[in-house]
């Protein structure tokens, strides 16, 4: 198998269960979204298209679904009142999750970055609080620092945290 049929196959693997979740958003028969997802995945492998001039690879994917689904619809008429959205709102809503998406990236990226800039003390302390879930009791038993401590760190870390992420999340 070459690269670009291996590399097809990792899309196919990747992809399938978010683009199985968005195809049920356009019509809720199951068999009709697998169905238009293996006919994309099929129509890719046969013309082994060149994926270097392609931006967002999950962009054109879930289009390539959306329009898949559109077409089939289109030529089973009967099976129309299956559909449970507006064409404008699957584009808008197609739209809005690559933005959300992207959203997430930015931040998750900004707040790892945001960790790295805090002390060592500061990050356990965080850590244990919003990663694990830990109450000062908890934590006190953990690191062996006083409440008082803990609520102190954790309140300059958090003030740390909120002043470089300020125009990211919105506190």
């Amino acid at each position: 198998m070459d690269s670009e049929k291996k590399y097809i196959s990792w899309l196919f693997k990747s992809y399938y269960n978010d683009l199985f979740k968005y195809g049920l958003k356009i019509c809720l028969d199951e068999d009709i979204v697998k169905d238009c997802i293996q006919d994309i995945f099929t129509r890719i492998w046969k013309n082994q298209q060149s994926f270097s001039e392609i931006n967002n690879i999950k962009a054109y994917l879930f289009e390539a679904l959306r329009r898949t689904i559109f077409t089939h619809l289109k030529k089973d008429k009967s099976r129309n009142e299956r559909m449970n959205r507006t064409h404008l709102d699957l584009v808008m809503s197609f739209e809005e999750q690559i933005v959300e998406d992207e959203t997430l990236q930015k931040r998750s990226k900004a707040l790892k970055k945001a960790m790295e800039r805090l002390t060592a003390r500061q990050k356990q302390v965080i850590r244990l609080k919003y990663e694990e879930g830990l109450d000062n009791e908890e934590i006190m038993m953990a690191t062996n620092l006083r409440n008082k401590s803990i609520r102190n760190i954790s309140s300059e870390a958090t003030k740390n945290l909120r002043k470089q992420l300020s125009g990211l999340f919105f506190f």
